[in-house]
């Protein structure tokens, strides 16, 4: 994904947060919140090693997975030449049901929330990084919010992280596509609309 991606989302956040007239408190929290986005991904490294012969892998096709579809296949790929383990993977892992997502995010969520209460960085961050994995539409995990439940800081820094992810994987054209793909899903259209007229700034 790139050495400089969280820092190109955390930078993207806070001039969308800028942009949107957000208060100098939230634009600070957007940028810390984009930046750490992945502070608790290791709580699930473990996990990670067991399901997959290349769990770095397993941990970059996640980060792009919308759906058991896409869980099964980020589990083949992560498992090369190796079909029934990615089966057998798929089976404890519940990827049927969505348990491997929700799983992950609970975890994931969990160790961000308490390091950064301990790191002190604010309500706002810490509500943040407790929501980025939530989805507008509700399809989000852990805890399924939808809408305004999720935090205006969570939702900036959500949409400020697909346009990178969409930017690395194909510059501004990739970027439209996945905001594009996003938006009214898992995305706040508000705030979509607003990440796509400032595209010109990830080059």
């Amino acid at each position: 994904l790139g050495r400089d991606k969280s820092a190109r989302t955390a930078s993207f956040a806070w001039r969308m947060a800028c942009e949107g007239g957000l208060g100098e408190d939230d634009q600070r929290a957007a940028w810390h919140a984009a930046l750490l986005r992945h502070l608790g991904c290791t709580a699930f490294a473990s996990v990670e090693a067991e399901l997959a012969d290349d769990d770095i892998a397993l941990r970059g096709a996640l980060m792009r997975a919308d759906g058991a579809v896409d869980q099964m296949r980020a589990l083949v790929t992560a498992n090369p030449g190796n079909a029934g383990r990615a089966l057998r993977a798929a089976a404890r892992a519940g990827v049927g049901g969505g348990a491997l997502r929700e799983r992950w995010t609970r975890e994931a969520c969990e160790a961000a929330r308490l390091l950064a209460e301990r790191l002190g960085l604010g309500h706002e961050v810490v509500a943040a990084l407790d929501q980025v994995f939530e989805r507008h539409d509700g399809r989000g995990a852990p805890r399924g919010l939808s809408g305004d439940e999720i935090s205006t800081v969570a939702r900036v820094a959500n949409v400020a992280h697909a346009a990178v992810l969409g930017w690395t994987d194909g510059d501004r054209d990739g970027a439209e596509a996945r905001l594009a793909a996003g938006s009214g899903s898992a995305l706040d259209p508000a705030w979509v609309v607003r990440a796509r007229a400032l595209l010109g700034t990830l080059d």
